[in-house]
């Protein structure tokens, strides 16, 4: 059975729902109240949120046992799992979270040249994850930023960017 799950505002209420493969249901427990950006389910009993409303600033869901707060480093925007203990963050400050399963620990994400602002992350495998945005180089100008994990550290990866 393919379960997924979704999180979402409506009416400035937080909403979680499932499809279990031929409908979608609604969950007892919605995560607290704010802003979820991102989500990532690597199992069927666990998934991690980012709620980029305000405290906490992660939430994770275990199986039937309602959604709980997983403390974090504010400034995550997305979040990727490719196992249930082990999660990957990025934000628009630049910045990058690892979680173990247990507690998070920075992973800092690099530009090459200017700040970066990092908007999704994708982790097809615990050490094959692509974070995506942009950067502001010191002579001016927006460009395409691709940063590579390969399991233990982020490299910049070539991007093409207009003239």
């Amino acid at each position: 059975t393919t379960e997924i799950y979704t999180l979402s505002l409506h009416d400035a209420l937080p909403i979680s729902n499932m499809w279990n493969g031929s409908g979608w249901a609604n969950q007892d427990n919605p995560p607290p109240a704010g802003s979820v950006s991102s989500v990532s389910c690597p199992s069927t009993t666990f998934c991690l949120g980012v709620d980029t409303g305000g405290p906490p600033d992660f939430t994770t869901w275990t199986g039937g046992m309602g959604w709980n707060d997983a403390k974090a480093p504010a400034g995550m925007t997305s979040v990727a799992c490719p196992q249930t203990a082990q999660c990957l963050a990025v934000g628009t400050s630049g910045g990058g979270q690892i979680w173990n399963g247990t507690t998070w620990s920075a992973a800092s994400v690099p530009s090459p040249d200017g700040a970066a602002s990092m908007r999704a992350i994708a982790c097809p495998g615990p050490a094959d994850c692509v974070a995506v945005g942009d950067y502001t180089p010191a002579r001016g100008g927006t460009k395409v930023l691709a940063d590579i994990w390969n399991g233990s550290s982020w490299s910049v990866s070539a991007t093409p960017n207009p003239r």
